[in-house]
């Protein structure tokens, strides 16, 4: 990870996402406020009830959202690819952190401090808007994780989890294959699913050439064709 140049960075970030919606001069403004950093597959970057740590884009690799049931169990409900940015709740209610987040496999991310985005967003009206604008795309995650679980058919739920733990927009996803850095009990979580059900779904995606299945591993062979089974009626 470490062969990572700033271009390389900056163009992750600056591809997809809130960031790259921005203004070329709110893009620099942010981007001079940022120390890259490096994760541990398994690494927490923020704890239920944490107040601050500032705000995360990730630049490559992934970062689970984990969401607290009614015990004390966390359950992961989405994975972060690069150009999402995570972290900004304080920032938007003062209040401490709701959720966890933690590395699913090594990965680079951007941090800004709160206090550099705050100033940031009292420089000028547009900028606070912009900075603002964060939580919308935190709406957008949230509302594709529901839709699917909304989807009744267990294989077509699965196969749009697989894709939105993957690729950053599921609906145009691409043609190549894709790594899918989770074990068989994180892809059962998100989809609501038992491992057993989820065991059986996977083997008859890969005897169909969709997904490759190795000794830990996973990788989205046709995410196009993933894509269209989800989206069936």
């Amino acid at each position: 990870m470490s062969s990572q140049t700033t271009a390389d960075v900056e163009r992750s970030v600056l591809k997809r996402g809130w960031l790259a919606n921005q203004s070329a001069d709110f893009q620099r403004a942010v981007l001079q406020r940022t120390r890259l950093v490096s994760l541990r597959a398994g690494e927490h970057v923020f704890h239920v009830g944490d107040a601050t740590g500032g705000v995360y884009g990730v630049v490559s690799g992934g970062v689970g959202v984990l969401i607290p049931g009614l015990g004390s169990a966390l359950r992961l409900a989405q994975v972060l690819r690069a150009g999402v940015w995570f972290g900004y709740g304080p920032i938007m209610t003062g209040r401490a952190r709701v959720l966890s987040f933690r590395a699913t496999e090594p990965s680079l991310a951007l941090h800004a401090p709160i206090a550099a985005l705050q100033e940031i967003a009292a420089s000028q009206p547009a900028w606070a808007r912009a900075v603002g604008s964060l939580s919308d795309f935190g709406v957008d995650i949230a509302i594709a994780a529901v839709s699917d679980l909304l989807i009744p058919d267990s294989a077509r739920r699965l196969a749009a989890v697989l894709l939105r733990a993957s690729v950053f927009d599921m609906n145009d996803p691409p043609a190549k294959p894709v790594p899918l850095g989770l074990r068989q009990s994180e892809i059962a979580e998100m989809a609501n699913l038992s491992e057993r059900m989820v065991g059986r779904i996977l083997k008859r995606f890969q005897s169909l050439g969709w997904i490759e299945a190795g000794y830990g591993s996973l990788t989205l062979a046709d995410p196009r064709a993933l894509r269209a089974f989800a989206a069936e009626d």
